[in-house]
């Protein structure tokens, strides 16, 4: 079956036909092969027992997370045969109402509901109650799920916590939903919720960023008197902070404060990094003041104040601290050390920033992969060649895992050094095969130093190596020859698509490579005809799919009001926008100069809770000072708690004051 349908879809992906996914055919194949067969491997083998008989339907009907309709259809006909001695079983006969609740069939699970509602079944469990309110809420009736609480009620069953999570899981996945209004008017109809439903709904609305229902969540909670914990506290701070509303924040922490609960160091350290990351100085000031009383009794709190400091930008008040800390029980340790480095780096400190880690070495510090790679990162730029490679040579003495080899190879590309790249790569050689990871890393300092053949030939080599390439090698690959876009590379991109349809099937990855390859080649109509295949075939988009095809969009020149249209397009089919989404609108409206609608973007995505990446800023600022509006940028940087924008801002002025010394 594998085989034919492998070369199914292979012809009608070459045919450029809309393909059938590998679970429609064979979900067709079982079909046409009647059901009777199917089922014949369910039936009661000689000599089992009854218990085991059971035990399998069971195991059958509750691993099936969306079962095939016609099959349990087929089992609920043949349980209910005279003949059959589960006939009538409780526990099957909910397992297939289970199983119709999954598959969302709401007219069989509404029948096999009235089934446990005759004369012949007891009614003490909530069991049936639970399921029939998952078909419900499946088919997004909330409203007769609510009516079936009511009915419960009347009959004296009460239910369950998973009834109560059926409801959350709903509340949470509808953002129309009215989350708290519903669980009130339940506890006003004298239904009682266990704390648990409460903290799920309470955490949930937290990963969903929908803040101020999560706020009247807890407030609720607190009337009700439940006890919270400093876990709970912390965790809605956590969530107020990752979306920049430091008012919630705020009011959390007084409230908690209020009610005799002391912060530790998770507390401060979701104050300290939201109240930085968004601006808010002074806040981040007063809480690292706060922090500082505690800070011998919980050494851990050491770390989040240095990070604190590194933030707003306060290098002298950091260096001091951890002066003064030395000697004592709260050394700096190499989280410490690292965040230190990361933040010279930040502030354009390169020089101050190796000169610390010689010093440290010499003091016979033994630094982590993370301080290695945070070093080698802050060097990879091209007038720092000789010190970074100085750096790699003492860390290739340190037995490196492969996370820092690809740190080594990779800058080495960034600084236009491919055959220090290609040396580190031999040394691998020798230890033995080198892993996926190292391919692509020096496949990339070949793209980055546009040797494309030897990009090519890395990729073949790799392959004869033994070395199975997976999504990532093909779409990386497939992306680069396509960005080039010279028709020379147009067959070697059909080859290698055939290739990653043969080695991994229709999967997301080879949708999205083809999605990205069309748009790279200026083909919009290939564009939205492969991404309405990938619907079709049921592959279900990721966000970054959505991510890829609005890129692709971008990179076939599209006009930015239709990006725009996609990218709302995929808020309304549920997916939050992240940083790359952000960045690729704001690169359509920068490539047409159009700086207006750029900067009214650039400063929404603060408002979405998305903090602006170096990407971002750099994007930004290129626009601003292409259409000569350095003076509002200028304006607009010097309102920034963070000292990194001010530094990318020197550095990109630097070269227009030196011709116009007057401005």
């Amino acid at each position: 079956i594998g085989q034919h349908l492998t070369s199914m879809l292979k012809a009608a992906f070459r045919c450029k036909n809309k393909p059938i996914s590998t679970r429609r055919c064979i979900r067709k194949f079982s079909v046409d092969n009647s059901l009777d067969q199917q089922l014949h491997h369910l039936s009661r083998n000689n000599g089992e027992d009854l218990v085991s008989y059971k035990m399998r339907l069971l195991g059958f009907l509750y691993e099936a997370s969306e079962p095939d309709l016609p099959f349990v259809q087929h089992l609920e006909q043949m349980l209910g045969s005279e003949d059959e001695p589960l006939q009538g079983d409780l526990q099957l006969k909910n397992a297939i109402l289970n199983a119709y609740a999954n598959s969302g069939s709401r007219e069989n699970a509404e029948r096999m509901f009235q089934w446990f509602n005759g004369p012949r079944v007891p009614l003490e469990t909530p069991d049936h109650w639970q399921l029939i309110i998952k078909s419900d809420l499946k088919a997004n009736d909330l409203r007769k799920a609510a009516s079936r609480l009511d009915d419960m009620m009347r009959l004296g069953i009460r239910p369950d916590p998973y009834t109560w999570d059926a409801f959350v899981e709903y509340l949470l996945s509808n953002q129309f939903a009215p989350a708290l209004p519903f669980f009130s008017m339940a506890m006003k109809k004298g239904f009682q919720p266990a704390p648990g439903n409460w903290f799920k709904l309470l955490f949930g609305l937290g990963r969903n960023s929908r803040s101020d229902e999560q706020m009247a969540v807890l407030d609720a909670m607190r009337s009700y008197g439940m006890e919270l914990t400093t876990r709970e506290w912390g965790m809605c701070l956590h969530d107020f902070g990752k979306v920049g509303r430091v008012d919630l924040m705020m009011k959390v922490y007084n409230d908690m404060r209020a009610a005799g609960i002391q912060p530790n160091h998770y507390t401060y350290g979701a104050l300290i990094h939201a109240t930085s990351k968004w601006g808010h100085s002074e806040a981040t000031e007063h809480f690292i003041n706060d922090a500082l009383l505690l800070i011998k009794t919980n050494p851990e709190l050491l770390n989040i104040v240095i990070q604190g400091y590194i933030n707003i930008g306060k290098m002298s008040h950091a260096e001091e601290l951890m002066k003064s800390m030395q000697n004592t029980d709260v050394a700096p340790d190499q989280y410490t050390w690292n965040s230190y480095l990361h933040g010279l780096i930040q502030c354009g400190e390169l020089e101050q920033m190796k000169i610390t880690f010689d010093l440290l070495l010499e003091n016979g510090f033994v630094p982590n992969e993370a301080m290695w790679n945070t070093v080698i990162w802050g060097l990879s730029r091209p007038s720092w060649e000789k010190p970074l490679r100085e750096v790699i040579a003492k860390a290739q003495s340190t037995s490196p895992s492969d996370s820092l080899y690809v740190t080594m190879i990779t800058a080495f590309g960034k600084v236009k050094a491919p055959w220090e790249a290609r040396a580190i790569f031999k040394s691998i050689c020798r230890q033995g095969v080198p892993s996926e990871e190292i391919w692509i890393a020096l496949m990339k300092t070949m793209y980055y130093n546009k040797k494309i053949l030897k990009l090519r030939y890395y990729f073949q080599r790799m392959k004869k190596a033994g070395v199975k390439p997976t999504e990532r090698s093909y779409e990386f690959v497939v992306s680069s020859l396509a960005r080039l876009k010279d028709p020379k590379h147009y067959s070697t991109i059909n080859d290698l698509m055939n290739e990653f349809l043969e080695d991994l099937g229709p999967s997301e990855g080879l949708w999205n490579s083809a999605i990205l390859a069309a748009g790279k080649l200026n083909k919009l109509g290939q564009v939205d005809e492969l991404f309405q295949q990938m619907k079709e075939c049921e592959v279900k988009p990721s966000l970054r799919t959505w991510n890829i095809v609005l890129m692709a969009h971008l990179e076939a020149g599209d006009e930015p009001e239709k990006v725009q249209a996609l990218f709302e397009r995929m808020k309304v089919e549920g997916f939050v926008p992240d940083a790359d989404s952000w960045s690729i609108l704001i690169q359509s409206y920068s490539k047409a100069g159009r700086t207006k609608e750029m900067q009214q973007l650039f400063q929404a995505m603060r408002s979405f809770g998305v903090q602006h990446r170096t990407l971002d800023w750099e994007l930004f600022m290129n626009g601003m000072i292409k259409s000569s509006k350095e003076a509002e940028l200028i304006e607009m940087v010097q309102n920034q708690a963070s000292p990194h924008p001010k530094h990318l801002l020197e550095s990109r002025l630097k070269p227009k004051l030196e011709q116009t010394p007057s401005s």
